[in-house]
């Protein structure tokens, strides 16, 4: 999904919680990464969009739980 975001000219946020899913983001192309376990998650998108908020959001989860 990142890697089609920047592609189409989009700059792809990625927020996580850990450390881990932090690096596996940036590799997968991720133009800045948010780590909600360290920082305020709205706070640091508001700082990276300017304060104009973005375009569009999408939410993507691995757990189990989140494909029923």
């Amino acid at each position: 999904m990142t890697r089609t975001a920047r592609a189409l000219g989009a700059r792809p946020v990625a927020l996580v919680s850990s450390a881990r899913e932090a690096r596996r983001a940036s590799e997968a192309g991720a133009t800045a990464v948010v780590d909600s376990s360290s920082r305020n998650p709205d706070e640091a998108i508001a700082e990276l969009a300017d304060g104009q908020g973005v375009d569009i959001a999408l939410a993507r989860s691995a757990a189990r739980a989140s494909a029923n």
